[in-house]
């Protein structure tokens, strides 16, 4: 039940994110496998300690290929209301990529995946 809360969260907090990014030039687009933990290294060098341990707790789940717990921490994070313009669109741009690997992990039949969509379709 706890995943399910931290994923609803993440969901909702990553669809603020995308709509406070509006108005500005284009779309962002998601983070590749490669960029994901050094850009967010670097765009939240400068936050709090809080905030950057929350970060590279992500960055370990993410390199684990343990992308809900990833997933559940970056939406920890962009909940902060303290974050630059920058750290939030960083952050909005690797939860795109959890969010594709959550769709191909689903089209695989991967049953985690299954539920976790399934969650996020029933809390729209």
């Amino acid at each position: 039940m706890r995943i399910f809360h931290q994923l609803s969260t993440l969901l909702i907090l990553a669809i603020v994110a995308c709509l406070t990014g509006c108005g500005k030039s284009g779309p962002p687009s998601a983070l590749s496998d490669e960029q994901w933990g050094p850009a967010l290294t670097q765009a939240f060098e400068k936050a709090p300690s809080q905030t950057k341990t929350l970060v590279q707790e992500a960055i370990v789940h993410f390199d684990k290929k343990d992308y809900v717990g990833s997933g559940g921490v970056l939406g920890i994070v962009l909940g902060k209301p303290t974050l630059t313009d920058s750290q939030r669109s960083t952050a909005t741009m690797a939860q795109m990529n959890l969010n594709e690997k959550m769709r191909a992990a689903e089209e695989k039949g991967d049953a985690t995946a299954v539920e976790v969509n399934k969650f996020h379709q029933f809390t729209k």
